[in-house]
Formats: structure tokens, sequence, C-alpha cells
């Protein structure tokens, strides 16, 4: 794809924002750190006070941080867009994935990270934060799914979803499922509240770690049975270490997407690809399925990118911000087999950095970044790069 040459300067970049990964890990203290594994992966507070429940955002760290990543704009983000993505960011954007409700709602494991965050996310707020990650572009609407990962207040906040896209003429909703849940009670709620999705989340799975959990875990088969029925996607956040590298995770893809052809599988965060050796080493097993696409929500890795546009084509994939994380000051960064996040409340760049008055810029426009150079990388036309940021979307979610 020539990119650079041929993407108009009436194309824009839009933001893809910082999506949260949240295999659960067990991290200690310094003064528990030898301890702790002996009480083995039941050892929540009750058991080890020193303890902390993290998640993928905090990966690399011993404990949550103790400030919170800033959410505000500075003016040396709008200069990044305006040097790395404004002649990228097509005019016309869907975003395929977005969190709205209320901050208190996130799981107590995500709470310090979203502590800067609206303490209520509507569509308005919403609205008025794209700006900072696509400016001057039409933002047609968007998935909303809702804040209650954990499955707590699961139908107030499969309501409020569903509310906020109703308010937005061109948006949708997805609901959140729960692994308990009956088919009964989810075709109620598909009825209730006329979902384009469904969200299932590791949160809700019974293991412990929930990061370990097979997709079956907390995605059973009668949930997708019913998604089948009713034709809907659904948007899967993978966990296990090595995501789409995981045998089982290809696995049952796989079986779910051959048994259950009228289910669309959208794997979120680029298939999980933080790491995008991950995503890169196990994309081939899917070749073949027609009913599996990609969000590139809060993936700040272009290989991952590049490895799905390279094996299934530029109309699987498509832009999403994963707000509110897209806005926060920081950037997911793969090493060896893993991968971590740094944000600003809690990395110093150390005195090995080039520059010393560089600073952190939005996750959001970091992830542009990384699916910008996927598609200089493979070739993309300007037709295609609008595909990716708002056709491939609004057909799947039938918002065309």
């Amino acid at each position: 794809m020539s990119i650079a040459p041929t993407i108009s300067s009436t194309s824009a970049f839009v933001m893809q924002s910082g999506g949260s990964e949240t295999a659960l890990t067990w991290a200690c203290s310094r003064s528990c750190r030898r301890a702790c594994p002996t009480h083995g992966s039941e050892v929540q507070s009750a058991r080890c006070p020193t303890v902390r429940r993290t998640d993928d955002r905090t990966r690399g760290t011993s404990a949550m941080p103790d400030a919170s990543p800033s959410f505000q704009l500075a003016d040396a983000d709008v200069e990044f867009f305006n040097r790395e993505l404004a002649s990228f960011v097509p005019d016309r954007v869907f975003d395929s994935h977005l969190h709205l409700g209320r901050r208190s709602d996130y799981a107590p494991m995500h709470q310090k990270l979203v502590a800067n965050t609206p303490e209520v996310a509507d569509m308005p707020t919403y609205r008025a934060h794209m700006e900072w990650l696509a400016p001057g572009r039409r933002l047609v609407g968007g998935l909303v799914l809702p804040t209650t990962l954990a499955g707590e207040r699961m139908d107030e906040g499969n309501a409020r979803a569903a509310e906020e896209a109703r308010r937005d003429a061109g948006s949708t909703s997805a609901v959140i499922v729960h692994p308990d849940m009956t088919a009964d009670k989810l075709r109620l709620d598909i009825e209730t509240h006329k979902p384009a999705a469904l969200k299932p989340y590791h949160l809700m799975s019974a293991r412990r770690p929930t990061g370990d959990s097979h997709m079956n875990e907390f995605l059973p088969e009668h949930t997708v049975a019913v998604a089948d029925e009713y034709g809907l996607p659904v948007v899967m956040h993978m966990v296990r270490a090595r995501a789409l590298a995981d045998p089982s995770n290809q696995q049952m893809i796989r079986d779910y997407c051959t048994k259950y052809p009228k289910m669309k599988m959208v794997l979120a965060h680029c298939a999980r690809g933080f790491n995008p050796s991950h995503t890169a080493d196990g994309i081939e097993s899917l070749v073949g399925l027609e009913n599996v696409y990609f969000d590139n929500s809060c993936n700040c890795e272009a290989g991952a990118h590049i490895a799905i546009l390279r094996a299934f084509g530029p109309d699987r994939l498509m832009w999403g911000s994963d707000y509110p994380f897209s806005n926060m000051r920081g950037k997911c960064v793969a090493f060896n087999d893993s991968f971590t996040w740094f944000y600003d409340c809690d990395h110093d760049l150390g005195p090995y950095s080039i520059d010393a008055n560089q600073k952190f810029t939005l996750v959001g426009l970091e992830c542009l970044r990384a699916l910008k150079f996927a598609c200089m990388a493979c070739g993309l036309s300007n037709s295609q790069v609008e595909d990716v940021f708002y056709n491939n979307a609004v057909r799947l979610y039938g918002r065309s």
C-alpha cells in the first residue's frame, strides 16, 4: 500500500483507544513476593493482605500505581495528531468499541486506573472527548459497551448502554452476558434492549485467576447458540498468556464459528495482540473462517495489525477507541513473550531517553499511529482505510 502518496489530504486518522486487557494476575508487595505463591490461586485479600489484584494495564509492576493516569488534552497531543495522523484518519468514522456508564461500575481492580475519567460517561461527554483523538472528523456513531464488565449491576449497565445508544442516531449497543445466564434470560435481554452485539468478559469466569480462563468458561456454548439464533456478533476479549497463540483459544474459536455460522466472532484488541507475536503466531489457525472479525481497540503494536491485514485483508478489521482508556496518557509495549502498560502516573522515562522533555501522549493516538504504519506496510488504498474506520463496522453492526 502506498499510503503516504495515496491518502489524500481530506482523509484523517481516527483514534484508537487504550483497550484494557484484564487478564488477572496476582502481584505482591516486595515483603510478600516469595511467600504468596504458596497460597495458590485463591490468595485474595482475605488470605494474604499484601497481595493485590492487578490486570494487564499494570503488567510488569508489583502493584496498582499509587496515582492514576492523567485524563486531559495537552498542546503536544494536538501537535502529535497534526504531525502523525491528520493525513490518515478519514473524514467519517464509526467507533466499534467504546464504554459508557458510571465510573463506579468498573471492577474494583480498575478503580485506580479510571479515577480521573468522568464519573458518568454519557454520549455527549464521549463525543466531546473524541475530539482529542479525531479532531474535525464526523463521528457517525459507535458500539456502546457497558462499564459493568465484572457482572455486578449487569442489568443496570445494559439498560444504561442501550439508553445512551438510543440518544445517538448513529450508535447502537451491546449487552453484557454472564456465563450463568440462561438462554431464556439472554433472549429476554435481547428483546428488551435490541443490542447489536453480545459482550462476555473473563472477570465473570469462575476460574482464578480469571486471566487463565478458557473461552467457554466465560462464553458458554448456549450463549453462542443464542447469538447464532439472532445473528449477533460476540465481542471477545480473549485471555490466557499467549492469547491467539494459545491452542485452546484457537480450537474454541474454530469450533464456535464453524458450528454457529450466523454468529460473528469479533476478536477485540487485534485478538488481544498486545504482544504482536501472539496474534502473528496464531492467526493462520483462523484462516478460512468467514465469521471472524477484529477490532483494534487499545492495541499499540503495528505488528498485530499487519498480521490481521495479511491473513484476512482490510474487510475484517475495524477501528475502535476503547474509550475512556483511549484518552489516558501512556502506551502498551510488547517485550519478550509478554507486554506491559506504561502510564504517565507511574513510569519515568529514565536517564536513557533521548529527549528528557518528551512526555507520553494519549494511548489512543499511539494506537492510531500503529494502525497507520500497518496500513502503509500492507498497501491499503484510501477506500480500504475508510473500510477499516467506517464501512466494516456499520455493515457488521447493522448501521448502514
